[in-house]
């Protein structure tokens, strides 16, 4: 008979079953602010039950497991579109401001500064006095050419510093996710889920999407490999560093991230430093697209400014337009060693 005995077992179970539930929930409760926790929920199951000449008896109710709440699909639908979305992000606030050194449109733009050159040359065309005012207007654009080169190499200087503290943070985090993989190797070769330990080692993975494309691969004995494209960050406890170095690309120095001990570059395919990777480019783009305008419009508005003259704009009174086009030149190829 099951008798006595058996009925307070089965009561005693009961009781620990659900005092472990009242447990987890109150865990969940206080855990309600802290980033990167996943809900935890009791998975309860009926005990073995006693088998007697009258048939099984139930023995009451166990606790099977307890197991966090967080969906796979979800979560790597997360970190992909996190590292879209810190992409955009940066390059939003990088074009920002390059945006706000242009000051377009606006009376201080430089479109304003070269419709003011473009009609000094225009009056010196009929009135030959106005060569005081050309040259005036010319030290005005050479200027703006120059303080543009400033301030464009100043953000490329911070971008530089921002890509080598994030590589910095991307190493810091890899071995975090290290330690915590041997630290859930640990907890579950020796007891249940560690539910906790893998909600940290997840928060640290969803703030390694912020900085890069990453992939994730589950191991069979808990721990998890990071890959950043075809590499692996972190691989078990082993987690695998970044360095970066000057390197000269098309007659510029760039700074360029590599695995550490070997000449494989990183294509970052997300994340902040995808972005800063290509906004390094947007300062070339800009003085590229400026120069080859002024290049293209000015010989063409300098000869229908002289057929129009009258013989007023002579050789000799666009000898300014010698020394400003030498100027120009020069703060081009300063640009180009610059930027």
């Amino acid at each position: 008979m099951y008798g006595l005995f058996g009925a307070l077992e089965t009561g005693k179970r009961s009781l620990m079953a659900q005092q472990m539930a009242m447990t987890t929930a109150g865990h969940n409760i206080a855990n309600l602010n802290t980033p990167g926790y996943s809900r935890q929920r009791v998975n309860l199951q009926s005990s073995f039950p006693l088998h007697t000449t009258q048939g099984a008896i139930g023995t009451g109710v166990d606790v099977a497991s307890i197991r966090h709440i967080r969906d796979h699909f979800l979560t790597n639908q997360f970190r992909r579109e996190n590292g879209s979305y810190q992409r955009w992000q940066t390059t939003h606030t990088a074009l920002s401001q390059v945006e706000g050194f242009f000051s377009e449109p606006g009376e201080n733009g430089l479109s304003q500064i070269l419709n003011e050159f473009w009609n000094s040359w225009e009056n010196l065309s009929t009135h030959p006095e106005a060569r005081t005012a050309v040259i005036e207007k010319s030290k005005v654009l050479v200027n703006a050419f120059h303080e543009h080169a400033h301030q464009l190499g100043d953000l490329r200087q911070s971008i530089d510093r921002d890509i080598n503290l994030k590589i910095g943070q991307i190493n810091e985090i890899a071995r975090q996710i290290a330690a915590a993989n041997g630290d859930i190797v640990a907890a579950e070769g020796v007891s249940g889920r560690a539910n906790d330990l893998r909600d940290r080692r997840d928060y640290l993975i969803d703030q390694l999407s912020n900085l890069a494309g990453v992939r994730t691969i589950d191991q069979e004995n808990g721990s998890v490999r990071v890959l950043i494209g075809s590499m692996a960050l972190v691989d078990g406890i082993d987690a695998l560093n970044i360095d970066t170095k000057m390197e000269e690309h098309d007659g510029e120095r760039v700074t360029v991230a590599h695995w550490q001990n070997t000449k494989f570059s990183i294509d970052f395919s997300g994340g902040e430093l995808y972005a800063l990777y290509q906004v390094l480019s947007v300062r070339t783009i800009c003085f590229a697209i400026l120069f080859s305008r002024f290049r293209r419009i000015g010989p063409c508005k300098l000869t229908d400014i002289f057929s129009r003259s009258g013989g007023i704009v002579t050789i000799t009174s666009i000898s300014t337009l010698v020394g400003l086009s030498t100027s120009i030149s020069a703060t081009s190829r300063e640009l180009t060693s610059t930027l």
